[in-house]
């Protein structure tokens, strides 16, 4: 999912003007999608969280540039527990015209996710009592509207992604 997210970011103009966020603590998945994303000529800022697996608003605020695309920054920390102010991350993202992703996964079905806060937010069903292997990218209107098509074909997933649908899986999610 996050994976998809960096790649339009990274589709939607020069590579090589382009600046991701994340931080030190964020899952493999979204650390290796940023990596990736460098490979390609992207530039990456990645922000060291405290002892506690914080990440501050000032952090934020002082790695931002004017070439920021893309902030991906987890809701809940699996290892210590500790909370990020997404809320007010989001917040500061939005007033510099930069999407934010979080990764909800540990926080789904335990906090009040204010999805209205957040451009992209995805989970995985298995941290919820729901099956392994299916998750879901929520995205807000205005983030939606920017996804590019990744794998052309069948029209699944409102033309986003092609594949036959794993309705088990969905209807388990």
């Amino acid at each position: 999912m996050i994976q998809g997210v960096v790649l339009h970011c990274l589709l939607r103009g020069e590579i090589s003007q382009c600046h991701l966020i994340t931080s030190n603590v964020e899952h493999k998945c979204v650390l290796g999608a940023v990596e990736r994303a460098r490979e390609l000529g992207a530039s990456v800022t990645i922000l060291e969280a405290n002892t506690e697996g914080f990440i501050s608003v000032d952090q934020l605020e002082q790695a931002l540039r004017p070439e920021t695309r893309l902030v991906s920054l987890m809701y809940a920390n699996n290892e210590v527990g500790s909370l990020n102010p997404i809320a007010e991350l989001s917040s500061l993202c939005r007033e510099n015209s930069v999407l934010f992703h979080t990764d909800a996964s540990q926080a789904v079905g335990k906090l009040d996710l204010e999805l209205e806060k957040v451009d992209y937010l995805s989970l995985s069903a298995h941290k919820f009592n729901g099956p392994k292997g299916v998750g879901a990218l929520y995205c807000c209107t205005r983030a939606k509207e920017k996804l590019e098509v990744l794998m052309p074909g069948g029209g699944q997933e409102n033309g986003l992604r092609s594949g036959t649908l794993n309705v088990a899986g969905i209807v388990g999610l």
